[in-house]
């Protein structure tokens, strides 16, 4: 749905103006979006009709997307911060997470049971995993963007470029 609005030929004209415009008065409106100029594009918008099965408007269902595509970074984000919070809490039981010895060499050293041997290397593993975890962390939205830039970059998604110009009449 995203992708359709912003090609809609109504939706891309009307952003292709309001960039011509922007872009020629730039320095007059002192790089600021006039208010008077997100209304217009509004009640333009709102021209179109609106939508049979929802009775919304067309820029009223794009900002629930917005808003929607906002959620899930905002849960993204939520879960990621849960998960450096539970293994914060978790990593300071290791007193040195830059020298770590090896329980199962020492267990081995030790001449102790397979069993022990097999515990301390399992403990061994969730303390490297911690580890790990904790220093790197995991950029999630570098992710994201790494996956779809590709995409949005390409001949077919062109018109994505001026969804800068929508925020302002959202």
């Amino acid at each position: 749905m995203f992708s359709q609005f912003l090609f809609d030929e109504h939706i891309k004209s009307r952003l292709m103006k309001d960039i011509k415009y922007f872009k020629e008065n730039k320095d007059r409106l002192n790089q600021r979006y006039p208010f008077e100029r997100a209304k217009k594009f509004f009640i333009s918008i709102r021209k179109l009709g609106i939508t049979p099965d929802t009775n919304e408007t067309y820029l009223d269902q794009f900002r629930q997307l917005i808003g929607q595509i906002g959620n899930a970074m905002g849960y993204v984000r939520m879960i990621r911060s849960g998960g450096l919070n539970t293994c914060s809490s978790s990593i300071r039981f290791v007193p040195d997470f830059e020298n770590i010895i090896s329980f199962e060499e020492y267990t081995r050293k030790a001449n102790l049971p397979a069993e022990t041997i097999s515990a301390s290397k399992h403990l061994d593993d969730v303390i490297s995993n911690l580890v790990k975890n904790f220093t790197e962390g995991t950029e999630y939205f570098k992710i994201l963007v790494d996956v779809f830039s590709n995409e949005f970059r390409g001949k077919k998604n062109l018109h994505l470029k001026n969804f800068y110009v929508i925020v302002p009449p959202l």
